[in-house]
C-alpha cells in the first residue's frame, strides 16, 4: 500500500507540474483565440453569459457557418475534477470565471496539449469512417470549431461515474430550452442517457423516441431541433467499437441536409 501511495503521489506531482506549464501557455494563447473569434461566435457567447451558468458553453468559431452545413450542439452530462485537486480548481476558477471549462478542457484538447477519450470519440464520429483512424486527429480542431458544446448539469463533480444530484437536472431543464433558443441548432447530440431521460419527461421531447440496436435513440419533434442520444463515449464502448454510433451520426446529419466535417 505504501508503494502504491508513493506512486500515486508522484503521478499527482507530475500532473500538477504539467498543468502549470499548460496554464502558462494558456495565459498567452487563450486571450488571443478569443480576440480572433468571428462576430457571430462572440455575440452568442455574450448572450449565453446572461444565463449566469457556472460554466459557459463552448461556441466554435465557425458554428454559425460551418462545413457541417447545419448547426450542431453536443451536450455532455457533467463536469468532473478528475485528478485536479479541489483547491487548485477553486484558484483557477477565481482567475478564469465562467470560461474555466472552455479554457482548461476544450481549448487545450483542441490545440493538442493532451488527448481525451471522451472528446476523441464524438469528434471522430463527426469526421466519419471515410477518414483513416490514424488521420482523424488532424481534424480535431476543425470539428470543435464547427460545433457548440456544454455539459447539461452546471455542477463540478469529483470524478467520472458520480451522478449529479437530482436537483441539478431539474435546474438544468429550463436552461436547456434557453440555450436552444439562443443557439438555434438543427441537431443536438446527447452523449448521456440520463440527459435524454430528463428531457423525455415533457414536450416537445416527451414523445416516442426511435430506438436502434446500436444503443442510440432519436427524436424529431414537429418544431425545434432533432435530438440524437448516443451511448456515453466512456461507457458504451461496444457500440462505439462497432462503429454503429458513427452511422447514426451520419444518418442524422444528412437527414437534416448537412454532412460530416470536411477539412478546407
Amino acid at each position: 500500500m505504501k508503494v502504491m501511495n508513493e506512486a500515486n503521489s508522484e503521478k499527482a506531482i507530475r500532473f500538477l507540474k504539467q498543468r502549470e506549464e499548460h496554464r502558462r501557455r494558456l495565459e498567452e494563447e487563450w486571450p488571443r483565440y478569443k480576440e480572433q473569434q468571428p462576430e457571430c461566435s462572440r455575440r452568442l457567447t455574450s448572450e449565453l453569459r446572461a444565463l449566469k451558468r457556472r460554466f459557459s458553453p463552448w461556441i466554435g468559431g465557425c458554428y454559425c457557418d460551418s462545413g457541417l452545413r447545419i448547426k450542431v450542439l453536443v451536450v455532455g452530462d457533467s463536469t468532473y475534477l478528475g485528478p485536479l485537486p479541489a483547491p487548485v480548481f477553486e484558484r483557477e476558477y477565481d482567475d478564469d470565471g465562467t470560461d474555466w471549462f472552455n479554457k482548461n478542457a476544450i481549448f487545450p484538447y483542441r490545440n493538442e496539449y493532451w488527448g481525451d477519450a471522451y472528446f476523441t470519440k464524438w469528434t471522430n464520429a463527426l469526421v466519419g469512417e471515410s477518414v483513416e483512424h490514424r488521420d482523424r486527429r488532424q481534424f480535431r480542431r476543425g470539428v470543435l470549431d464547427s460545433v457548440a458544446f456544454y455539459n447539461f448539469c452546471d455542477s463540478i463533480l469529483e470524478r467520472a461515474g458520480v451522478c449529479p444530484e437530482p436537483d441539478a437536472f431539474v435546474k438544468a431543464r429550463p436552461i436547456f430550452g434557453q440555450i436552444l433558443e439562443t443557439l438555434k441548432p438543427h441537431l443536438v447530440i446527447l452523449t448521456a442517457y440520463r440527459v435524454r431521460d430528463v428531457l423525455s419527461n415533457r414536450a416537445p421531447y416527451g414523445g416516442a423516441w426511435e430506438t436502434y440496436d446500436g444503443g442510440y435513440s432519436l427524436i424529431r419533434p414537429p418544431k425545434g431541433p432533432s435530438l440524437l442520444c448516443l451511448p456515453h463515449p466512456n461507457g458504451g464502448r461496444r457500440w462505439w467499437k462497432k462503429n454503429q454510433v458513427h452511422a447514426a451520426v451520419l444518418d442524422s446529419i444528412t437527414l437534416l441536409g448537412g454532412n460530416l466535417y470536411r477539412a478546407g
